[in-house]
């Protein structure tokens, strides 16, 4: 098997979300400690490779019938035939097995545990759950919360109030934009559940999450735990203002339709939403450590 086609089998593409294992230790200040980054960095491979796993099991059990029809995954290595079943069944046993492997004896028990939970979860998705309105999108965030409760064990922290509604909040708005991106491309070939997300639907839901998110950003950098212990308040503040900015972005390309499959590499690519991350970063990291 050719390495560029084992990458596409692992879907390394979409490793970007796995750097949701961090954001605990950024807003917590902790990212300038190197014992808890090694952890981090442990946490951050396994859930790649648990993530791989579950790309692997998703298109390996998935109705072949409706994904030969899905001009957005019928190109995938399984869906094409460049990756046999038995290859793909060998590939997911490999790396599940890593993933558990790194979280327990590189992390903590408590991080394997994190990581057993997002698997066991996202099988059952792609067995049973995908087929429920609704159900189908807590399940992909309810992934991005187990991230950062990983991240939240690497470190030793709890999950704050701030943090787990803002994820929610921030993750219902991407899913529901890459829902609307799905009917809007593939139209009659999509899954029952998926062509009950309407345009409408999508769109109120996610002007709705968009304005949700601000508030709860705001209500962070005035109230957050780790407010307390900044010295540029001044630029906490600011970045509330980029924050609306790349929210009303976000909405303004969900309303002209021009958002695309994977909807966290839309950040990497837009003209408008890549600075104004950058720049967010680049403020809100001089804020909280320097």
């Amino acid at each position: 098997m050719k390495i560029r086609t084992l990458l596409r089998l692992f879907r390394v593409h979409q490793y970007t979300k796995n750097l949701f294992v961090l954001a605990p230790a950024f807003f917590g200040l902790e990212l300038t400690d190197f014992e808890l980054l090694d952890k981090l960095f442990n946490v951050f491979l396994a859930f790649c490779l648990a993530s791989s796993a579950v790309y692997i099991a998703n298109d390996l059990y998935s109705d072949p019938s409706t994904e030969r029809n899905n001009p957005l995954v019928n190109s995938r290595p399984i869906q094409s035939g460049l990756v046999s079943d038995q290859q793909a069944d060998y590939w997911f046993k490999v790396t599940i097995s890593l993933a558990y492997l790194i979280a327990g004896l590189n992390v903590n028990i408590e991080a394997f545990r994190i990581i057993l939970a997002y698997t066991l979860l996202n099988v059952l998705y792609t067995l049973l759950l995908k087929k429920f309105f609704m159900v189908d999108l807590l399940v992909i965030v309810a992934g991005f919360e187990l991230r950062v409760m990983a991240g939240c064990a690497a470190i030793g922290h709890e999950m704050t109030a701030f943090l787990t509604l803002e994820i929610f909040v921030v993750c219902s708005m991407l899913v529901m934009a890459k829902r609307l991106y799905e009917n809007l491309t593939i139209k009659d070939s999509a899954r029952p559940t998926v062509k009950r997300y309407t345009k409408d639907l999508c769109l109120r839901n996610i002007i709705t999450m968009a304005v949700t998110s601000n508030i709860i950003y705001v209500l962070y950098c005035f109230y957050g735990e780790s407010i307390p212990h900044v010295r540029h308040h001044g630029y906490m503040y600011l970045s509330c203002g980029i924050v609306m900015l790349a929210s009303l972005r976000f909405v303004s390309l969900a309303k002209q339709e021009r958002l695309c499959y994977n909807i966290t590499n839309l950040f990497l690519k837009d003209w408008a939403l890549m600075p104004l991350s950058l720049v967010w970063t680049g403020i809100v990291t001089y804020a909280l450590y320097f």
